[in-house]
Protein backbone atom coordinates (compact mmCIF):
# COMPACT_ATOMS: atom_id res chain seq x y z
CA UNK A 1 0.00 0.00 0.00
CA UNK A 2 1.67 3.21 -1.13
CA UNK A 3 0.45 5.54 1.63
CA UNK A 4 2.95 7.46 3.74
CA UNK A 5 2.71 8.00 7.50
CA UNK A 6 1.82 11.64 6.81
CA UNK A 7 -1.00 10.61 4.48
CA UNK A 8 -2.27 8.09 6.99
CA UNK A 9 -2.25 10.75 9.66
CA UNK A 10 -4.23 13.14 7.46
CA UNK A 11 -6.94 10.50 7.14
CA UNK A 12 -7.60 10.20 10.87
CA UNK A 13 -10.49 12.63 10.74
CA UNK A 14 -12.01 10.38 8.06
CA UNK A 15 -11.53 7.22 10.06
CA UNK A 16 -12.91 4.77 7.50
CA UNK A 17 -9.80 5.34 5.38
CA UNK A 18 -8.07 2.80 7.62
CA UNK A 19 -10.44 -0.07 6.92
CA UNK A 20 -9.22 -0.84 3.36
CA UNK A 21 -5.63 -0.50 4.60
CA UNK A 22 -6.30 -3.04 7.34
CA UNK A 23 -8.01 -5.40 4.90
CA UNK A 24 -5.21 -5.16 2.34
CA UNK A 25 -2.53 -5.71 4.99
CA UNK A 26 -3.97 -9.02 6.21
CA UNK A 27 -6.31 -10.51 3.61
CA UNK A 28 -3.56 -12.32 1.71
CA UNK A 29 -3.54 -15.28 4.09
CA UNK A 30 -5.80 -18.15 3.18
CA UNK A 31 -5.53 -19.93 6.53
CA UNK A 32 -8.86 -20.06 8.38
CA UNK A 33 -7.24 -18.99 11.64
CA UNK A 34 -5.71 -15.98 9.93
CA UNK A 35 -9.10 -14.99 8.53
CA UNK A 36 -10.59 -15.25 12.04
CA UNK A 37 -7.82 -13.02 13.34
CA UNK A 38 -8.60 -10.53 10.56
CA UNK A 39 -12.23 -10.30 11.65
CA UNK A 40 -11.20 -9.89 15.29
CA UNK A 41 -8.78 -7.10 14.40
CA UNK A 42 -11.45 -5.25 12.44
CA UNK A 43 -13.98 -5.66 15.25
CA UNK A 44 -11.54 -4.39 17.86
CA UNK A 45 -10.38 -1.56 15.64
CA UNK A 46 -13.82 -0.26 14.69
CA UNK A 47 -15.20 -0.58 18.22
CA UNK A 48 -12.31 1.42 19.61
CA UNK A 49 -12.13 4.08 16.93
CA UNK A 50 -15.67 5.04 16.02
CA UNK A 51 -17.17 7.72 18.33
CA UNK A 52 -20.79 6.55 17.89
CA UNK A 53 -20.43 2.94 18.88
CA UNK A 54 -20.22 -0.54 17.44
CA UNK A 55 -23.25 -0.62 15.14
CA UNK A 56 -22.02 2.42 13.23
CA UNK A 57 -18.45 1.19 13.20
CA UNK A 58 -19.34 -2.12 11.58
CA UNK A 59 -20.76 -0.31 8.56
CA UNK A 60 -17.17 0.64 7.70
CA UNK A 61 -16.69 -2.88 6.37
CA UNK A 62 -18.55 -1.84 3.24
CA UNK A 63 -16.17 -1.18 0.31
CA UNK A 64 -14.90 2.37 0.63
CA UNK A 65 -13.89 4.88 -2.02
CA UNK A 66 -10.53 5.50 -0.37
CA UNK A 67 -9.35 2.09 -1.54
CA UNK A 68 -8.93 3.70 -4.97
CA UNK A 69 -6.59 6.42 -3.69
CA UNK A 70 -3.27 6.25 -5.52
CA UNK A 71 -0.27 8.31 -4.48
CA UNK A 72 1.29 10.82 -6.84
CA UNK A 73 4.40 9.84 -8.80
CA UNK A 74 3.91 6.11 -8.22
CA UNK A 75 5.43 3.78 -10.79
CA UNK A 76 3.31 1.39 -12.82
CA UNK A 77 4.52 -1.54 -10.71
CA UNK A 78 3.62 0.32 -7.53
CA UNK A 79 0.13 1.14 -8.83
CA UNK A 80 -0.48 -2.47 -9.80
CA UNK A 81 0.83 -3.68 -6.44
CA UNK A 82 -1.70 -1.45 -4.69
CA UNK A 83 -4.48 -2.62 -7.01
CA UNK A 84 -3.68 -6.22 -6.09
CA UNK A 85 -3.54 -5.45 -2.37
CA UNK A 86 -6.84 -3.61 -2.40
CA UNK A 87 -8.47 -6.21 -4.65
CA UNK A 88 -7.51 -8.98 -2.24
CA UNK A 89 -9.03 -7.00 0.61
CA UNK A 90 -12.24 -6.15 -1.23
CA UNK A 91 -12.95 -9.67 -2.47
CA UNK A 92 -12.20 -11.42 0.83
CA UNK A 93 -15.30 -13.43 1.72
CA UNK A 94 -17.12 -12.42 -1.47
CA UNK A 95 -17.40 -15.79 -3.18
CA UNK A 96 -19.85 -14.78 -5.91
CA UNK A 97 -18.59 -12.76 -8.84
CA UNK A 98 -22.04 -11.18 -8.93
CA UNK A 99 -25.42 -11.61 -7.25
CA UNK A 100 -28.78 -10.13 -8.27
CA UNK A 101 -29.64 -7.56 -5.60
CA UNK A 102 -33.28 -8.68 -5.49
CA UNK A 103 -32.21 -11.98 -3.95
CA UNK A 104 -30.42 -10.40 -1.01
CA UNK A 105 -32.09 -9.67 2.30
CA UNK A 106 -30.93 -6.51 4.13
CA UNK A 107 -28.51 -7.22 6.97
CA UNK A 108 -28.54 -5.11 10.15
CA UNK A 109 -25.22 -3.35 10.86
CA UNK A 110 -24.73 -5.42 14.02
CA UNK A 111 -24.83 -8.62 11.93
CA UNK A 112 -22.34 -7.59 9.25
CA UNK A 113 -19.35 -9.31 10.85
CA UNK A 114 -21.35 -12.52 11.34
CA UNK A 115 -22.11 -12.88 7.65
CA UNK A 116 -19.62 -14.14 5.07
CA UNK A 117 -21.82 -13.43 2.07
CA UNK A 118 -23.43 -10.05 2.61
CA UNK A 119 -22.47 -7.71 -0.18
CA UNK A 120 -24.77 -6.73 -3.02
CA UNK A 121 -21.87 -5.70 -5.22
CA UNK A 122 -19.79 -7.68 -7.66
CA UNK A 123 -16.15 -8.45 -7.00
CA UNK A 124 -15.49 -7.46 -10.59
CA UNK A 125 -17.22 -4.08 -10.26
CA UNK A 126 -14.85 -3.00 -7.50
CA UNK A 127 -11.79 -4.30 -9.33
CA UNK A 128 -12.79 -2.52 -12.56
CA UNK A 129 -12.95 0.70 -10.55
CA UNK A 130 -9.53 0.08 -8.99
CA UNK A 131 -7.97 -0.50 -12.41
CA UNK A 132 -9.62 2.56 -13.93
CA UNK A 133 -8.40 4.91 -11.21
CA UNK A 134 -4.99 3.26 -11.15
CA UNK A 135 -4.41 3.91 -14.84
CA UNK A 136 -5.65 7.49 -14.45
CA UNK A 137 -2.94 8.07 -11.84
CA UNK A 138 -0.16 7.12 -14.28
CA UNK A 139 1.43 9.13 -17.11
CA UNK A 140 0.76 8.41 -20.78
CA UNK A 141 0.12 5.92 -22.29
CA UNK A 142 -1.50 4.30 -19.23
CA UNK A 143 -3.49 7.44 -18.47
CA UNK A 144 -5.09 7.07 -21.90
CA UNK A 145 -6.79 3.79 -21.03
CA UNK A 146 -10.36 4.27 -22.25
CA UNK A 147 -11.92 0.97 -21.18
CA UNK A 148 -11.19 -1.36 -18.29
CA UNK A 149 -13.43 -4.24 -17.40
CA UNK A 150 -14.52 -7.81 -17.84
CA UNK A 151 -16.38 -10.20 -20.08
CA UNK A 152 -17.87 -13.26 -18.38
CA UNK A 153 -18.72 -16.60 -19.93
CA UNK A 154 -22.46 -16.71 -20.58
CA UNK A 155 -23.20 -19.76 -18.43
CA UNK A 156 -21.65 -18.04 -15.39
CA UNK A 157 -24.28 -15.29 -15.27
CA UNK A 158 -27.30 -15.47 -12.94
CA UNK A 159 -30.26 -17.15 -14.59
CA UNK A 160 -32.56 -15.01 -16.69
CA UNK A 161 -34.82 -15.32 -19.72
CA UNK A 162 -32.00 -14.16 -22.02
CA UNK A 163 -29.25 -16.45 -20.72
CA UNK A 164 -28.62 -19.78 -22.45
CA UNK A 165 -26.65 -21.78 -19.90
CA UNK A 166 -25.85 -24.44 -22.50
CA UNK A 167 -23.54 -22.06 -24.35
CA UNK A 168 -20.05 -22.06 -22.89
CA UNK A 169 -18.31 -20.39 -25.84
CA UNK A 170 -19.84 -16.92 -25.57
CA UNK A 171 -18.59 -14.01 -23.48
CA UNK A 172 -21.12 -11.49 -22.19
CA UNK A 173 -20.36 -7.95 -21.08
CA UNK A 174 -19.53 -7.74 -17.39
CA UNK A 175 -18.66 -4.89 -15.01
CA UNK A 176 -16.50 -2.18 -16.58
CA UNK A 177 -15.39 1.43 -16.60
CA UNK A 178 -15.58 3.35 -19.88
CA UNK A 179 -17.97 3.79 -22.78
CA UNK A 180 -20.73 1.30 -23.66
CA UNK A 181 -19.28 -1.85 -25.21
CA UNK A 182 -20.20 -4.92 -27.25
CA UNK A 183 -22.74 -7.10 -25.46
CA UNK A 184 -21.56 -10.52 -26.61
CA UNK A 185 -18.34 -11.94 -28.09
CA UNK A 186 -17.87 -15.52 -29.27
CA UNK A 187 -14.74 -17.46 -28.40
CA UNK A 188 -12.22 -17.06 -31.22
CA UNK A 189 -13.50 -13.64 -32.35
CA UNK A 190 -11.47 -10.47 -31.88
CA UNK A 191 -8.84 -9.96 -29.20
CA UNK A 192 -11.16 -10.98 -26.35
CA UNK A 193 -12.42 -14.13 -28.05
CA UNK A 194 -8.91 -15.12 -29.10
CA UNK A 195 -7.58 -14.85 -25.54
CA UNK A 196 -10.57 -16.79 -24.24
CA UNK A 197 -10.16 -19.58 -26.79
CA UNK A 198 -6.38 -19.87 -26.45
CA UNK A 199 -6.52 -19.47 -22.64
CA UNK A 200 -3.54 -17.14 -22.77
CA UNK A 201 -2.85 -13.41 -22.64
CA UNK A 202 -3.08 -11.51 -25.92
CA UNK A 203 -1.26 -8.15 -26.06
CA UNK A 204 -1.89 -6.11 -29.21
CA UNK A 205 0.25 -3.03 -29.89
CA UNK A 206 -2.02 -1.83 -32.72
CA UNK A 207 -5.54 -3.23 -32.92
CA UNK A 208 -5.91 -1.95 -36.49
CA UNK A 209 -3.46 -4.64 -37.57
CA UNK A 210 -5.14 -7.45 -35.60
CA UNK A 211 -7.15 -9.75 -37.90
CA UNK A 212 -10.82 -9.77 -36.96
CA UNK A 213 -10.54 -6.99 -34.39
CA UNK A 214 -13.95 -5.98 -33.01
CA UNK A 215 -14.08 -2.19 -32.90
CA UNK A 216 -16.43 -1.55 -29.98
CA UNK A 217 -14.82 1.89 -29.67
CA UNK A 218 -13.13 3.35 -32.74
CA UNK A 219 -10.78 5.40 -30.55
CA UNK A 220 -9.08 2.30 -29.12
CA UNK A 221 -5.65 1.64 -30.62
CA UNK A 222 -4.05 -0.96 -28.35
CA UNK A 223 -5.43 -3.68 -26.12
CA UNK A 224 -4.49 -6.36 -23.62
CA UNK A 225 -6.77 -9.26 -22.73
CA UNK A 226 -6.04 -11.72 -19.93
CA UNK A 227 -8.12 -14.87 -19.42
CA UNK A 228 -9.40 -15.83 -15.98
CA UNK A 229 -9.09 -19.60 -15.71
CA UNK A 230 -10.89 -22.01 -13.40
CA UNK A 231 -10.36 -25.73 -13.72
CA UNK A 232 -8.28 -25.09 -16.82
CA UNK A 233 -11.19 -23.38 -18.59
CA UNK A 234 -11.73 -19.72 -19.44
CA UNK A 235 -14.57 -18.42 -17.26
CA UNK A 236 -13.98 -14.71 -17.85
CA UNK A 237 -11.47 -12.25 -19.27
CA UNK A 238 -9.90 -8.97 -18.21
CA UNK A 239 -10.01 -6.48 -21.09
CA UNK A 240 -8.08 -3.19 -21.10
CA UNK A 241 -8.10 -0.75 -24.06
CA UNK A 242 -5.96 2.32 -24.69
CA UNK A 243 -6.33 5.18 -27.19
CA UNK A 244 -2.59 5.11 -27.96
CA UNK A 245 -0.67 2.43 -29.87
CA UNK A 246 1.78 0.43 -27.76
CA UNK A 247 -0.21 1.20 -24.63
CA UNK A 248 0.75 -1.97 -22.77
CA UNK A 249 3.91 -3.91 -21.97
CA UNK A 250 5.24 -6.87 -20.01
CA UNK A 251 4.61 -5.08 -16.70
CA UNK A 252 0.90 -4.88 -17.51
CA UNK A 253 0.92 -8.52 -18.58
CA UNK A 254 2.63 -9.71 -15.40
CA UNK A 255 0.35 -7.92 -12.95
CA UNK A 256 -2.89 -8.47 -14.84
CA UNK A 257 -2.17 -12.19 -14.96
CA UNK A 258 -1.62 -12.12 -11.21
CA UNK A 259 -4.91 -10.25 -10.79
CA UNK A 260 -6.66 -12.86 -12.94
CA UNK A 261 -5.36 -15.52 -10.57
CA UNK A 262 -6.69 -13.62 -7.56
CA UNK A 263 -10.15 -13.34 -9.11
CA UNK A 264 -10.17 -16.96 -10.23
CA UNK A 265 -9.58 -18.07 -6.65
CA UNK A 266 -11.89 -15.48 -5.06
CA UNK A 267 -15.10 -16.56 -6.80
CA UNK A 268 -17.22 -19.70 -6.86
CA UNK A 269 -17.49 -20.36 -10.58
Amino acid sequence: MRISDRERSSCRSHWTCHIPILLADTARGEDVKEQENLIKRIRDYTDRLHPFGTSYARQALLPHADSSYFGANSSKSEIYTQVLEQARGLVTGQRNWVRPSSSIEPIPPTQILKSTNNKQVSNFSNVASLLWHGYAALPSPSSNVNWAGFYIRQDKFPRSSTIDESKTNVLLLGPFQGRPACQAIKFGRGVCGTAAEKRETVLVDDVLSFPGHIACDASSRSEIVVPILSGGETVAIIDIDCTEPNGFDDVDKKFLEELAGVLAEACDW
